[in-house]
């Protein structure tokens, strides 16, 4: 398989409930194949936000994920061949009605981050977390703390298969513009968010985490779609 070097999240959902289902029909069977048609991505997995996590903070707003993953360096270079293709999927009668895209956020891998987990069935959940320094002048010791500290403190939690971190490939002035990405296997989904808010309090206390550290929007989303969590493939690559 290709190696992951970046990734394209588009947060989105079916505008209107009642046509969720042929929303996600459409998404399945239509927009996959377009998006993948375009050589920006050479794989694609839809993922649906759970609503009862504990430790979730989503804005309203969407309900699917989808992340594409991009082989080149250049992403930003990948997302423009995704929106060059776009009013020709109009032109075709390609687009959805229903289909709304609340954001879409480009990607690449981060520090010391290992390489972005290989699509794989057993991938039960993904717990997805944008977090921000909120002192310029500590951002070094910010990324510091986090790759070689409260990471791995967290996956100490041990229900956590594996992580890796992100940047905007299109910073924002105001929000968060990092993100860390979680796996997860096990069939209980939640119990790896349930242990980190028990340990949350304990860490706290221990001075573990500090005071230029910013949670932002955090969720758990769950493998959805006629392709779960094996995702689909580009025309040429093999799962």
């Amino acid at each position: 398989m290709p190696k992951t070097l970046g990734i394209n999240l588009t947060f989105a959902k079916a505008a209107t409930p009642s046509h969720n289902a042929e929303w996600n029909e459409w998404y399945d069977t239509t927009h996959l194949d377009d998006i993948l048609a375009t050589g920006a991505f050479w794989h694609c997995s839809r993922w649906e936000v759970v609503q009862d996590n504990p430790l979730s903070m989503p804005r309203l707003g969407f309900t699917h994920v989808n992340m594409s993953r991009i082989a080149q360096a250049d992403v930003n270079g990948a997302l423009a061949k995704v929106n060059a293709a776009a009013p020709g999927w109009r032109d075709a009668g390609h687009m959805n009605k229903y289909h709304f895209v609340d954001d879409v956020i480009p990607m690449k891998l981060l520090g010391k981050s290992p390489e972005l987990f290989t699509p794989n069935p057993k991938t039960t959940a993904l717990f997805m977390i944008f977090n921000r320094c909120n002192d310029p002048s500590k951002m070094a010791e910010w990324h510091h703390w986090l790759e070689d500290e409260h990471l791995p403190e967290c996956m100490e939690v041990g229900k956590f298969a594996n992580y890796t971190r992100w940047e905007r490939t299109q910073p924002t002035p105001h929000g968060p513009n990092y993100f860390v990405l979680w796996e997860i296997q096990d069939e209980d989904i939640h119990v790896g968010n349930r242990r980190v808010i028990q340990l949350n309090v304990d860490w706290e206390k221990r001075g573990h985490i500090p005071a230029f550290h910013a949670g932002a929007l955090m969720f758990l989303a769950r493998p959805t779609g006629k392709w779960g969590a094996m995702g689909r493939f580009a025309r040429g690559v093999s799962g």
